[in-house]
């Protein structure tokens, strides 16, 4: 074996860690985080004050889960939790990615992880400039397609709204309006001529849904959204009328 090859696979091996923080004992300033469904993690003291001043806040003072090595963390999400920690992990370092950023963002936000929030701000507008420019190379005549790459803008517009990310609600608001607003306004109405297919046209469905499906989950979506956040949306696609369908730059 080259010793490429040797590093590629330890690298593989500590990505992949799986006593990462859920075995005890490789600490010798070990706390113990409980959750509701009585799983725990595992993971130092000054680790967790170093990531995160809320943890530094609780640890420094005289309180409950220092003098006992335990922190109760009830309605919060093993699963997601143990994500941010090995986001944080200086010898794991799991990145941010599409497939996580809206699973570990409230709890980097919630614990000020400021490390994490960066990189979840950073993806998320990534994300949304990907999904346009994604949806306006592929911008088929069969309007329903561009919903595959608005349906994670709408919710990265719900999630950045909820944690008061301004800088990224107002990017996904612009990029939103971009869209054609049959997509998500539940008040306008297609013609049939909107859904006639031709050799251009990509299939129906992706995945397991149609893309009828999608349309109808973006609409409930939109209207989910705080009343500002859909205003903010329909007065930004004032600026683009005459394009009721298609992605406009």
């Amino acid at each position: 074996m080259s010793s490429n090859e040797e590093l590629d696979n330890n690298s593989t091996n500590i990505i992949d860690m799986p006593e990462a923080f859920t075995e005890s004992g490789e600490c010798d300033d070990e706390i113990t985080l409980v959750f509701d469904n009585s799983n725990k993690l595992y993971a130092s003291k000054n680790f967790l004050r170093y990531a995160s001043p809320v943890f530094k806040a609780m640890f420094d003072h005289d309180c409950k889960e220092k003098k006992e090595n335990s922190v109760s963390l009830p309605g919060k999400n093993y699963d997601d939790f143990l994500e941010v920690l090995l986001c944080i992990h200086p010898r794991i370092s799991k990145p941010i990615t599409e497939t996580n950023v809206l699973r570990v963002v409230n709890i980097a936000d919630e614990y000020q992880v400021t490390s994490v929030i960066t990189k979840c701000k950073g993806l998320m507008m990534g994300w949304l400039q990907a999904s346009f420019d994604q949806a306006r190379a592929k911008s088929y005549p069969y309007y329903l397609y561009q919903a595959v790459y608005l349906r994670p803008c709408l919710r990265i517009v719900a999630k950045a709204h909820e944690l008061t990310y301004n800088d990224v609600v107002k990017f996904a608001v612009k990029t939103i309006a971009k869209f054609g607003h049959i997509l998500y306004n539940e008040g306008q109405k297609e013609s049939p001529s909107q859904y006639v297919m031709d050799e251009h046209t990509p299939l129906d469905k992706t995945g397991d849904e149609t893309f009828c499906d999608l349309k109808i989950d973006c609409m409930k979506m939109f209207q989910n959204l705080p009343y500002e956040i859909k205003y903010k949306i329909v007065a930004e696609r004032l600026l683009h009328l005459g394009d009721e369908t298609g992605i406009k730059n």
